[in-house]
């Protein structure tokens, strides 16, 4: 078996006081430990421009996930982001790997 180092991973999420984030954050906490053995989490605020120029801004929770960096990792990350989304109602979670890309995993 190869031993990988482990790599700084971050998932980022809606955080906002809505039945379904709540529910979605605590599913989301849990399979992160169940997965990686454990996570650090900060809350923090997101903002993006609408279409008509209006800027949102949004409390979020920041996950910073310590995994090899392998494919295996990845598609678990990418897994992970997609049930949150789907849970919490959200369009899209903010996915950076330990190679510094980006992903905005959908439902």
């Amino acid at each position: 078996m190869t031993s990988h180092p482990l790599t700084e991973n971050v998932l980022t999420v809606s955080a906002k006081d809505r039945p379904s984030i709540r529910y979605a954050l605590d599913h989301l906490s849990h399979e992160l430990a169940d997965a990686f053995g454990g996570y650090t989490r900060v809350a923090g605020e997101g903002a993006w421009m609408s279409p008509s120029g209006v800027l949102h801004l949004d409390p979020v929770a920041v996950y910073t996930i310590a995994a090899p960096h392998t494919a295996e990792t990845r598609d678990t990350l990418r897994a992970i982001a997609r049930a949150y989304c789907e849970r919490s109602d959200e369009e899209a979670a903010y996915l950076r790997f330990a190679d510094g890309t980006v992903e905005f995993p959908t439902i």
